[in-house]
């Protein structure tokens, strides 16, 4: 437009309920053409929205742009061994009880799971946790006859886009 280009470096920080704070922007004239980019993605997130974005700037409206970070996050799966069961041993209506609590970012610091039940045969699958939570499982009312030879509960740390099993 008038031959000028400068190049303004603006913060921006996020707040505790998830929405941006910025300064007061410098004036832009309208017909301005203004690149923005998120310099850094917080740790355990992905940004998967265009980066950086250009908007013109239009007197008639509010310019606004849209950054989106999804969380990372991996699966949980809790599987029952059996041990020392003998041949021809009907285990088709033996079921077994475990809680999941993992601690990490979700909202209020913590997620429970409370009375999934596995057979020998079925195992559990615990979806969409965010990545470095750290999730305890424990079995709880252990089958009259039964036996637990694992310590309980078992901790495991949740990586982004893995399975992690817990026997």
């Amino acid at each position: 437009t008038n031959g000028f280009s400068a190049t303004e470096v603006i913060s921006a920080w996020t707040l505790a309920a998830g929405s941006l704070a910025h300064p007061t922007l410098p004036l832009v004239a309208a017909g301005e053409t203004c690149t923005v980019e998120e310099v850094e993605v917080p740790a355990g997130w992905t940004l998967t929205s265009a980066n950086p974005q250009t908007i013109t700037i239009d007197p008639e409206s509010t310019p606004a742009l849209t950054f989106v970070n999804d969380r990372d996050d991996g699966q949980l799966s809790i599987a029952k061994t059996l041990l020392d069961v003998r041949e021809g041993v009907d285990l088709t209506d033996i079921e077994f009880t475990v809680d999941v609590t993992c601690i990490g970012d979700f909202p209020g610091g913590s997620a429970s799971y409370t009375a999934l039940t596995l057979t020998a045969a079925a195992s559990v699958l615990v979806a969409d946790l965010p990545s470095g939570s750290v999730c305890s499982v424990a079995e709880v009312d252990v089958p009259q006859g039964w036996t637990l030879s694992t310590p309980s509960p078992v901790e495991v740390t949740i990586v982004a886009g893995e399975l992690q099993t817990v026997e």
